[in-house]
């Protein structure tokens, strides 16, 4: 999210070349990345997005079951 701008304009001129999907782990809370972007390319890149999965990552409720960042069963978030 710190290079939101960045990537915003790589993902668009990925999608002029070819069909892609972009799946979006932010390391932020939703909530957070609308009020206090850290980065103005932020709302942007969140629009190309395709699916956006939230919140930080925690390693150790890592349940090996695809693409999620974790188990949320347990979160305190």
């Amino acid at each position: 999210m710190a290079q939101a701008t960045a990537l915003a304009a790589g993902i668009r001129a990925a999608r002029q070349a070819r069909d892609v999907t972009l799946i979006c782990f932010t390391g932020y809370r939703l909530s957070v990345l609308r009020s206090s972007p850290p980065d103005q390319g932020v709302p942007d890149l969140l629009a190309q997005a395709d699916v956006v999965i939230d919140g930080r990552y925690v390693a150790r409720r890592n349940d090996n079951k695809g693409l999620r960042g974790a188990t949320t069963s347990e979160c305190t978030c």
